[in-house]
């Protein structure tokens, strides 16, 4: 596991040995786990799942029990990414990972009769429509982002959905991963995110 922090917000990635459902949960809840130590809450921090359609605990936004922190997931292939931040920072927060080569030519639909987005563009509405809490319940194509600057490095606000800052992350290496957070977080971050 990888770990980079952007001001107050953990982000870490992991491969997995085989893709999959039940593998691809047990490493995020043991990613977010880590995120969450990372960010000062408790090593044996309760991971809880509930879809606010549905009402099933198999799927839906991941949750911290009993911790003020906010948590975000994200999957593709083998790799696991989240994202975790204490809510005195950011009442919520959203991750989403794509692989630099994928073809999204496939989501034009979405976003008709508007031109869609590019694969960067595609991961930042991802990530805010995750850190709503309500994902692609909201129409992708409503996300409306504009240039002004937020406490991420090169980040972007939003206008629709109102409230989130969301930038794209320089790492892990042949992916494109965005971060969104809420507006509204008490902190500053000036300059390039650190490396580690």
């Amino acid at each position: 596991m990888e770990i980079a922090r952007y001001g107050p917000v953990v982000v870490g990635w992991s491969e997995r040995a085989m893709p999959g459902a039940p593998t691809a949960r047990r490493a995020g809840d043991d990613l977010l786990r880590a995120l969450v130590r990372e960010v000062g809450g408790r090593a044996d921090a309760g991971i809880s799942r509930l879809c606010p359609e549905c009402g099933s605990h198999e799927h839906g936004v991941p949750r911290v029990a009993r911790e003020p922190i906010a948590v975000s997931l994200s999957y593709t292939g083998s790799l696991t990414v989240g994202a975790a931040v204490r809510e005195e920072h950011a009442a919520s927060v959203g991750i989403d990972v794509e692989p630099a080569d994928r073809d999204i030519g496939d989501l034009a639909a979405l976003f008709e009769p508007a031109p869609a987005p590019d694969l960067t563009g595609w991961t930042r509405i991802e990530a805010v429509l995750k850190a709503t809490g309500r994902g692609i319940r909201i129409a992708p194509s409503t996300v409306v982002l504009e240039a002004r600057p937020g406490p991420l490095p090169n980040s972007l606000r939003t206008t629709s959905p109102p409230g989130f800052v969301v930038t794209t992350l320089d790492r892990p290496s042949g992916f494109v991963v965005s971060l969104a957070v809420a507006e509204g977080s008490r902190w500053q971050l000036s300059g390039a995110p650190p490396r580690r």
